[in-house]
């Protein structure tokens, strides 16, 4: 049992110790769509895709979603 928690806190701290932070920007018809959220993320598809979702799902109305990440 103690190897099953071991390896199950190794995924996790591995997983966020790669993981970066991304500044994510709705746009609608061209033009900034709200203010900006962070995101974190491994890469920028995945931090674009998680902003999207959790734009859409606070009821914010864009085309696309742009990031980049913070250094």
């Amino acid at each position: 049992m103690k190897k099953i928690i071991t390896g199950l806190m190794m995924m996790l701290i591995t997983s966020v110790s790669y993981a970066g932070i991304y500044k994510c920007t709705a746009y609608l018809d061209g033009a900034q769509a709200g203010p900006a959220i962070k995101i974190n993320a491994s890469k920028t598809p995945i931090a674009e895709t998680k902003a999207q979702d959790r734009m859409v799902k606070a009821g914010q109305k864009l085309d696309y979603v742009k990031c980049e990440e913070v250094k």
